[in-house]
C-alpha cells in the first residue's frame, strides 16, 4: 500500500457539512469524499458542562480515533485539527477506499430494501456442498441423491469421534443390564410382607 504524499498542511482541504438527521446540530468533516469527524453539541449534558465536541476518525479504515468536549466552536475546530493533523500522516490511500466501499455497500444494500429486495444472505437456497467439495441443489432428487451416501459416511464418522469412551460402559451390554437389574429387584424386601409399611 502505498502512502499519501505528504499532508501536514492538508488541513484546508477539510470542508463541513450539516447532519440533518441529527437532532441537535452536528457537522461531519469531510476529507475530500470521506467523513472523517464530526463536531457538534453534546447529548445529555448539564448546562454548566462544556456544550461541543468533536471526534476524529471515520470507519471503516481508520483503526483509531479521538475526540473531546469543547467549549466554544474555535476550541473544538482546534482541537479536530489537532488531532487530524495527527491522523492524516498515518492513514494511506486503501484506508480512505475502505471507508468509500463501505459506504457504497450501504447505499446498495438500502436500495435493494427499498425495492423490496432481500439481500442474498436472507433468501432460503437449498444449495449444499458435498464433504468432498461439490455444491448440489438439494431440492432436485437426481442431483443430491449420489451426495447422500457422502454426507451419511461423514456424520457416521464424526458421530463415532465424539461419542468415543475411554473405557466400556457396564450397561451396553442388554444381557448385562438385565442381570444387573434383576440381581437389584432381588436384593429388595417385598413391602406387602411388610405389616409396619401399610
Amino acid at each position: 500500500m502505498a502512502a499519501l504524499p505528504d499532508r501536514r498542511r492538508d488541513v484546508t482541504k477539510l470542508t463541513r457539512r450539516r447532519d440533518k438527521e441529527a437532532a441537535r446540530e452536528k457537522w461531519s468533516i469531510l476529507y475530500r469524499d470521506v467523513v472523517v469527524g464530526s463536531i457538534g453539541l453534546r447529548k445529555g449534558v448539564p448546562n454548566h458542562a462544556d456544550q461541543w465536541e468533536w471526534k476524529c476518525g471515520f470507519y471503516p479504515g481508520s483503526d483509531r480515533s479521538t475526540g473531546g468536549p469543547a467549549a466554544t466552536f474555535d476550541d473544538r475546530r482546534a482541537g479536530f485539527e489537532a488531532a487530524w493533523g495527527a491522523l492524516l500522516p498515518t492513514l494511506t490511500e486503501a484506508d480512505f477506499q475502505a471507508w468509500r466501499d463501505h459506504r457504497d455497500w450501504i447505499a446498495r444494500k438500502q436500495a435493494m430494501w427499498d425495492r423490496g429486495e432481500k439481500l442474498p444472505s436472507q433468501q432460503p437456497s437449498s444449495l449444499m456442498r458435498c464433504p468432498y467439495g461439490a455444491t448440489f441443489d438439494s431440492h432436485r432428487p437426481a442431483e443430491s441423491q449420489i451426495h447422500t451416501p457422502h454426507h451419511l459416511r461423514c456424520a457416521k464418522a464424526q458421530r463415532n469421534s465424539t461419542m468415543k469412551m475411554k473405557e466400556d460402559r457396564r450397561w451396553a451390554d442388554p444381557e448385562e443390564a438385565a442381570r444387573r437389574i434383576m440381581e437389584h429387584a432381588r436384593a429388595l424386601e417385598p413391602i406387602r410382607d411388610r405389616p409396619d409399611l401399610h
